[in-house]
């Protein structure tokens, strides 16, 4: 899954609940987009719920 969104903050947040990821933020025409693979439905449970976590928290 390539996705694009504030790098900056969504990645670091994903590496500090577990969540790997390739960051291309400085990749020629990639600007804020970073890679992640998912592996197993539990993998992408857990990724949807930190991505929602961290949009929570940005809300705040």
């Amino acid at each position: 899954m390539l996705i694009k969104a504030d790098s900056n903050g969504l990645a670091p947040w994903l590496a500090a609940n577990g969540i790997g990821i390739r960051d291309f933020g400085s990749a020629p025409g990639l600007e804020g987009c970073m890679r992640i693979t998912i592996g197993t439905v539990e993998e992408n449970n857990t990724l949807l719920q930190a991505v929602a976590a961290y949009i929570q928290q940005v809300k705040a």
